[in-house]
């Protein structure tokens, strides 16, 4: 067995991240997997779903914290303004910080279809109302929630 492996071993059994695995993602080159730019040179599909499947035979909670990271930037990427991406994505897919991803409601699951949560834009940000299940990396501190635009209509 690696030192890496022992390693992510004891972050296991103490229900802790395992952030020493970071640079050695990100040296890899495949720190963004599907998003291409922003310091991230994408991957395709059948690319990251083989980084995933190997990252789960050694450590699958690592590879789910990874993956989490990633639906969050992602949704960044396919979803935000340019301003957002510039400043948001290569703190993200450098790893500087990691995102935790809100989604799941209580009575629609990951069913973002039937998303209750509501966003109001006010001074400095928004207001949100609702309740999420569970955030997949919601101990990073930054993390992304998808709710409705009360300003847009509903809109996610």
């Amino acid at each position: 067995m690696t030192e890496s492996v022992e390693d992510l071993n004891k972050h296991y059994d103490q229900a802790t991240f395992p952030s020493f695995m970071l640079p050695k993602i990100q040296a890899t080159g495949v720190n963004g997997l599907l998003i291409k730019g922003y310091g991230s040179p994408g991957v395709s599909y059948l690319e990251c779903g083989a980084i995933n499947f190997e990252m789960g035979k050694v450590d699958a909670s690592f590879s789910t914290g990874f993956a989490i990271h990633h639906a969050a930037a992602f949704s960044i990427y396919e979803y935000g303004d340019e301003e957002q991406k510039q400043r948001l994505l290569p703190v993200y897919l450098s790893f500087k910080k990691m995102i935790g991803f809100a989604l799941t409601e209580p009575n629609f699951g990951s069913n973002a279809t039937g998303l209750q949560t509501r966003a109001r834009k006010v001074e400095g940000g928004y207001v949100l109302n609702g309740e999420k299940y569970w955030i997949g990396n919601g101990m990073t501190g930054d993390c992304l929630v998808w709710a409705r635009n009360e300003d847009d209509g509903g809109r996610i």
